[in-house]
């Protein structure tokens, strides 16, 4: 479209308050606007089940080697009358660790009609040192719960694709963004 990736989904909200005010708490939240020195920001936008969620992420990505490097989260949902607030909150930074995770690492591969992996050796997962900051925020109202379940996973590989797209200018369409993928797609 050639729009303000933020600006793009704000006007797709324009006739749900819900998301359009995720959207609006996540950007002031990651500071939307600022410029950042080789780092992009992608943002995603998800409904799962009447609850909302909204993600930012800030990322740079090596273009010599395809490494994507994601520094910092943002996540800001709004899943109703939230009952249990910090541990809701930590909840959503557990689904952001499993999304990047599964964005940026997890990968089964099958020989023979076997699956190759057999455990956490040779199936990467993230690891404690390899997490980026992580924000997250619970818009608590009246509303009857919602539900939180996984809702952070449908909006963290989503923002991570987004932000590389926004750093090269390139799409890379298929999970994980492992260094030969977004060669690939750099090269395309």
């Amino acid at each position: 479209q050639g729009a303000d990736p933020l600006e793009y989904r704000l006007e797709l909200t324009r006739n749900n308050p819900r998301g359009r005010a995720v959207l609006e708490e996540v950007a002031r939240l990651a500071e939307w606007s600022r410029t950042r020195d080789g780092f992009a920001l992608g943002v995603a936008l998800a409904d799962r089940g009447g609850s909302q969620s909204a993600g930012i992420a800030e990322v740079s990505v090596n273009e010599q080697t395809g490494e994507v490097q994601v520094r910092k989260v943002w996540m800001v949902i709004d899943a109703g009358f939230i009952v249990s607030p910090r541990n809701t909150e930590a909840q959503m930074e557990g689904n952001v660790i499993f999304g990047l995770s599964n964005a940026l690492k997890e990968r089964i591969t099958i020989s023979g009609g076997s699956v190759d992996q057999s455990n956490f050796y040779d199936y990467h997962v993230m690891r404690m040192n390899e997490e980026p900051e992580i924000q997250v925020k619970a818009l608590s109202n009246t509303r009857p719960p919602t539900g939180v379940g996984e809702l952070g996973l449908d909006t963290t590989g989503a923002a991570v694709a987004n932000a590389v797209f926004a750093a090269t200018g390139a799409r890379v369409r298929e999970l994980p963004l492992l260094p030969d993928r977004v060669l690939a797609a750099l090269r395309a």
